[in-house]
């Protein structure tokens, strides 16, 4: 990519001097097609390998949020409930809509890249769904509710400021940077890093995402659960299908047996 936009210089540059200053032909850039040749392209190795998924599991958000109490981290300890508790992306506590009863929307009012503010779509405001954690019923409501009160004054202020930036950027990306940097920098989620490799910030969303499919004996379906992450079913599938083994498959076809014999 350096090497691209560094050659895109020198053609500006070259194209200029030609065209205003008079240069002869012989300074004319090189055509697209021979730039590329100089830029390159890197080594492939067959399809590249798919990220995989690190939920946080439902034990080690628990004993999380236990340590950010005990800690005195109470607003990073709002901020952390509300994403893993709803499965929030980091930056969409900006966006945010909760009603009295304790209902959360995340708003679609904010474009998130270059193709939308192109195509001048807006996203539609999406219902979030809280899922607790066993033994604690209507936590996750609870904490809708302590950030209704307290709105983003509830929030790290590092995250505060890259939140009053929004509307100038019209991007939230760095609101989430603002947490993930906070959270890295805890000791307690750096131990949860050291026993689970490849944990990240995200990895709350993550944790949401593997609650709605194994953690209660009636799971949502994969549609419901993509319509409340605000992605699509393709997407959904492709991030979380892999946490299907062959033990749950063969246990599932089992019961469908079962139960159709029983009927």
């Amino acid at each position: 990519q350096g090497r691209k936009r560094q050659l895109q210089d020198v053609y500006a540059f070259l194209l200029y001097c030609r065209d205003d200053l008079g240069f002869p032909e012989r300074w004319m850039p090189l055509s697209t097609a021979k730039r590329q040749e100089l830029v390159g392209s890197p080594p492939t190795t067959g399809q590249k390998k798919q990220q995989r998924t690190i939920p946080l599991m439902p034990d080690d958000f628990e004993w999380l949020l236990e340590r950010m109490v005990a800690d005195g981290k109470s607003e990073l300890s709002l901020m952390t409930k509300m994403l893993g508790y709803y499965g929030l992306r980091e930056g969409e506590i900006c966006l945010l809509d909760i009603d009295e009863s304790g209902d959360v929307y995340v708003g679609g009012e904010l474009k998130r890249d270059i193709r939308a503010l192109q195509s001048g779509a807006e996203k539609e405001e999406r219902l979030a769904l809280g899922l607790d954690l066993k033994g604690q019923p209507g936590e996750a409501r609870s904490a809708a509710k302590e950030f209704l009160e307290k709105g983003i004054s509830g929030l790290p202020r590092a995250v505060r400021t890259q939140i009053k930036r929004v509307a100038a950027r019209n991007s939230y990306r760095e609101v989430g940077a603002a947490y993930a940097q906070i959270l890295q920098r805890y000791k307690p989620w750096q131990e949860l890093v050291k026993r689970n490799p490849g944990l990240r910030p995200y990895g709350l969303r993550h944790g949401w995402a593997w609650r709605a499919h194994k953690y209660s004996s009636r799971p949502l379906h994969y549609s419901q659960a993509a319509a409340f992450m605000g992605h699509s079913v393709e997407t959904h599938l492709k991030y979380y299908s892999s946490w299907v083994n062959r033990k749950e498959l063969e246990e599932a076809g089992k019961k469908y047996n079962e139960a159709l014999q029983s009927a």
